[in-house]
């Protein structure tokens, strides 16, 4: 039993050390999750609205599709869509013309191996394996499906695994699904990000630096604290506002979607190619193998596309254009003025005084609402940069007020410029996930010192 239990553990310790030597993450840590004890299993015992436990593999799929399909079903909003402010950006004649070879070319070498499949059944590596020869047939039926604007059931078709996340195993609400989208499908969009990404750079707010090239959250984390020091230094009183929204990404309204699609000047082939992919789209919830019956998706950017970061980005700039336009911001450096800072849906809102906070917060409420967002008054919080008291509503009910917000990761302290929280809270992190390794990694024999060091440095 000894010698059966060593082979093992020296099977695991070879195969993390050849992970760890290719660069491998995807093994590295799905190995070492599973050693520690942090598995991702559904549980079985899966609770009804009624509060009832499912019984059986069919009602176990009933529910999760009951749940899921109020997750990406949300009530639109009532009237017209909204009329975004137009954008002085020339139409880029480019953005329409049917794709080339060699564009589908770079949107298959972008794909990344080792993804579940859509319902088609066909990855990434069966594609790549292809060759020229497959290249030559795509490009044949992205031509086709541009010329005529008709989408593939398959590609308009998800297929949603739930992930717990944390808290009661048994609550549908503990979970978040991952959309598995068909392969070929991502091409084709990919293609269309590809093209948006290049026109959005001149159209998208400086104040946005989600999923943008060349920017990330490290860089709104530096304003914001640069912001704060100065303002701390210069003893000038700033009211900040984290907005929360309530399920951002599965909320937005289709058509105040194609309304800002057309104000930033993309051409109606593209939007009518987007429309015809949303239009008529569904998923279905994949437990062990076994598939839930079909539920309509009629709300929200599709989860798992990979253009659906930019169409969310392009909402929500919308809406901050149309609350901001005329608005100077906070004050800091040299004559230069700072309104907000976004990563997407994350929200940090600059103000000056308290009317001034609520008067923003509450102009942003009601032109996010016309899109379909809608903030979580329970999480949005504010904090004030000299620690003095803030009354700041929405909707009449004061928000709540912290003296640290976790902002992008990154904590951001009240009257505090240095990061000795942060640091702090970092390295309680790291440690928690060395001691979680103690027993399967660090204290076995079988690991020899140089596969425990390259464990330690990825």
């Amino acid at each position: 039993m000894k010698m059966e239990r060593e082979a093992y553990w020296n099977r695991v310790a070879d195969e993390l050390e050849e992970a760890a030597g290719r660069n491998d993450h995807r093994v590295l840590y799905r190995t070492i999750r599973r050693l520690s004890g942090k598995t991702r299993a559904t549980d079985d015992n899966i609770r009804k609205a009624d509060g009832t436990f499912a019984r059986s593999a069919a009602e176990r799929l009933e529910r999760w599709k009951e749940f899921f399909s109020e997750q990406y079903n949300h009530e639109s909003p009532q009237g017209p869509p909204p009329e975004p402010l137009s954008i002085q950006t020339p139409r880029n004649a480019f953005l329409d013309g049917e794709p080339n070879i060699d564009e589908i070319r770079k949107a298959v070498r972008s794909l990344k191996n080792g993804k579940s499949p859509g319902v088609d059944n066909i990855t990434a590596e069966a594609i790549k394996a292809g060759g020229e020869v497959l290249l030559r047939r795509l490009h044949s039926l992205i031509s086709l499906v541009w010329q005529t604007e008709v989408i593939p059931a398959t590609w308009k078709r998800a297929l949603v695994v739930p992930i717990h996340k944390k808290g009661d195993s048994r609550e549908c609400k503990n979970y978040r699904g991952i959309s598995l989208l068909s392969i070929v499908g991502k091409v084709f969009m990919k293609i269309i990000q590809t093209r948006l990404q290049e026109h959005r750079e001149q159209t998208s707010r400086e104040e946005q630096a989600g999923f943008r090239p060349g920017r990330g959250c490290c860089d709104q984390i530096f304003v914001a604290r640069q912001l704060m020091e100065e303002r701390i230094r210069c003893g000038k009183r700033t009211v900040i506002v984290f907005i929360d929204f309530k399920s951002a990404f599965d909320c937005v309204h289709w058509p105040a979607l194609w309304k800002s699609l057309e104000a930033e000047h993309v051409p109606w082939k593209i939007v009518r190619l987007l429309q015809a992919t949303y239009n008529g789209s569904s998923s279905s919830v994949r437990i062990k193998n076994e598939l839930s019956e079909e539920f309509p998706i009629k709300t929200g950017v599709r989860q798992g596309d990979v253009i659906s970061p930019q169409l969310f980005n392009i909402v929500v700039d919308a809406i901050m254009k149309k609350v901001f336009d005329g608005r100077s911001g906070v004050q800091y450096g040299d004559n230069q003025f700072l309104t907000d800072l976004m990563f997407a849906d994350d929200s940090a809102i600059f103000a000056e005084t308290d009317t001034e906070a609520t008067d923003i917060i509450s102009s942003i409420a009601e032109v996010a609402e016309s899109y379909g967002l809608r903030i979580n008054g329970d999480k949005t919080k504010i904090m004030t940069t000299d620690g003095s008291e803030a009354k700041v509503y929405l909707e009449g009910v004061q928000l709540e007020q912290v003296q640290e917000f976790k902002y992008l990761g990154s904590l951001l302290e009240e009257k505090k410029v240095a990061a000795t929280a942060e640091v702090n809270s970092r390295i309680g992190k790291a440690s928690a996930a060395f001691a979680s390794l103690k027993w399967c990694v660090w204290e076995k024999m079988a690991y020899r010192l140089r596969q425990k060091c390259a464990y330690f440095e990825h």
